[in-house]
């Protein structure tokens, strides 16, 4: 008989492991299938910048700025470390409406104890009255999917199923549910390159490049009294005043702002917002308020604070909280290797900001010397009849070892690249082509050049089999960014005409 209880004792132990491997095997494809969002594939990285955040240490930032899309792009967690030693995170996330930031705040204080929390507050009107949580699905599923499960989260999906009938608990449980079509579609690399997917070096900040309008239309407060206020998502506003609820069960400053967008401000949305800040003992920043826009002191059209601010917008906005942190709520400077580690990367997303908007060819062939460059570049019709011995000096201080100086209509394909040198070809009769591997395992470069001397002309630039040249007249370039395996800029510089730029390309909107 003890044989016997002993033997099924076995079997139902073997029996329990098996499911405990089931359960944990189903778990990780489920995380696997999880689609990734990084600074690699998108502007609004939220995997990447959620996993960063879990990543820090605890009780190491001072600041939390919460939002959508608008915060994201808006506030630069370095820019205000630089500059006052202050630091900050930003856990933005695509259409985050109020409710989700209320649970995302309740989630870092289990981690952290900021003294100060930001709320950027275009979700506070109903953007989307047809969906129960004022934003898509998707994007709530982006913004909630990240977060690590706790009693945080398990309260958060009950409370999104409870108001959305259309979404069920069992999916965020098991995430597989939801997400199975991606094993027939295919998973990449990215799913499975951890240093990719928990990359958090900008603390949740992702700044774009496009300039923004030539001028801005401010809000100018009515001279005469407004007694109406404007109805805001009535749910946004409950989890509004439970925001300002936690800031002061934390003993933790509360600002609420708008940044200026498409949407228009009005007397009665800006009496609205004034009066919430008040009862919940916020203060209110609107910078769409012609006063408050003036004090960014924004040189449009290349400081962009409108809409979904660039690098240079973001700056100017992030210095602006800086001083407040700093000077009116009394936040100390502390050293930090945290941020210490990071002032690189931020330069140079600095630096490849500023390449994108260089329209000099030869400062532009100063910016390229950078180890993180890989360059191409590809002759079309002509690229030589206005090459300075100048231009010349610039590319040998590249590698370039062919010279270009009166080889008029000549074929010309040059590579650089700083794990496997510089690779190039010149021919004055036939096209040349030149092709190699960049990138994750698998990926591939072909480049080639046909200058008009050959009785045809054209470039192109294939990455991974997408072609990327402009393939118009002169020295079309292509640059690649070796981190995140990424293209940075395309540019054509006409050297055979007025030696201009093609500018910005249109289909380009990263820089790092």
């Amino acid at each position: 008989m003890k044989e016997t209880k002993r033997t099924l004792l076995k079997i139902l132990a073997g029996y329990l492991v098996l499911a405990c491997l089931a359960v944990l095997l189903v778990n990780r494809i489920s995380y696997e299938m999880q689609p990734k969002y990084t600074y690699k594939n998108t502007k609004w990285p939220t995997t990447a910048s959620i996993n960063g955040f879990y990543k820090m240490k605890r009780n190491s930032i001072d600041v939390l700025f919460l939002g959508s899309s608008y915060c994201v792009n808006a506030f630069c967690p370095q820019e205000i470390y630089n500059k006052y030693g202050i630091r900050s995170f930003n856990l933005g996330s695509e259409q985050q409406s109020i409710s989700l930031s209320y649970y995302w705040l309740k989630e870092a204080l289990r981690f952290q104890h900021p003294k100060a929390v930001v709320i950027e507050m275009k979700f506070i009107l109903p953007l989307h009255p047809e969906e129960p949580l004022n934003m898509d699905e998707g994007l709530l599923r982006k913004c909630i999917d990240p977060m690590k499960w706790s009693s945080v989260k398990a309260e958060a999906v009950k409370d999104v199923c409870r108001r959305d009938d259309k979404q069920s608990e069992l999916s965020y449980y098991l995430p597989i549910q939801r997400y199975h079509s991606r094993w027939s579609a295919g998973l990449t690399s990215d799913d499975l390159d951890r240093r990719i997917y928990t990359d958090g070096r900008l603390k949740g900040w992702d700044g774009t490049i496009r300039n923004g309008p030539t001028e801005f239309n401010t809000f100018k407060i009515s001279d005469r009294e407004i007694k109406n206020w404007m109805d805001v998502a009535p749910l946004q506003k409950e989890y509004l005043y439970k925001i300002g609820d936690l800031c002061k069960e934390n003993n933790m400053h509360l600002i609420l702002t708008h940044i200026p967008g498409v949407d228009q401000m009005t007397d009665s949305l800006n009496n609205e917002c004034n009066e919430m800040a008040a009862e919940i003992g916020a203060s209110y920043y609107n910078f769409y308020e012609d006063s408050m826009f003036k004090k960014l002191d924004l040189q449009l059209p290349k400081d962009n604070a409108c809409d979904h601010p660039n690098v240079w917008g973001a700056i100017k906005l992030s210095d602006f909280f800086g001083d407040i942190f700093a000077n009116e709520f009394g936040i100390d400077s502390t050293y930090d290797s945290q941020y210490e580690d990071t002032k690189d990367i931020f330069e140079q997303v600095k630096k490849n900001a500023s390449l994108m908007y260089t329209s000099d060819f030869d400062e532009y062939l100063s910016l390229l010397k950078d180890s993180s460059y890989t360059v191409f570049f590809s002759i079309s019709d002509d690229g030589t009849l206005l090459l300075t011995n100048e231009d010349m000096e610039r590319l040998k201080a590249l590698g370039i070892q062919s010279d270009l100086i009166g080889k008029f209509q000549y074929s010309w394909a040059a590579v650089i690249d700083p794990l496997y040198g510089v690779s190039e070809s010149l021919s004055g009769d036939s096209s040349v082509k030149l092709s190699g591997a960049i990138g994750e395992p698998g990926g591939s470069y072909s480049v080639s050049s046909t200058g008009l001397r050959t009785g045809a002309s054209g470039s192109s630039i294939l990455i991974n089999e997408k072609e990327h040249s402009r393939n118009t007249r002169g020295i079309n370039i292509v640059v690649w960014d070796n981190y995140c395996n990424t293209i940075i800029d395309s540019v054509t510089f006409d050297t055979n005409g007025d030696r201009s730029s093609s500018g910005p390309n249109p289909n380009v909107d990263t820089w790092w």
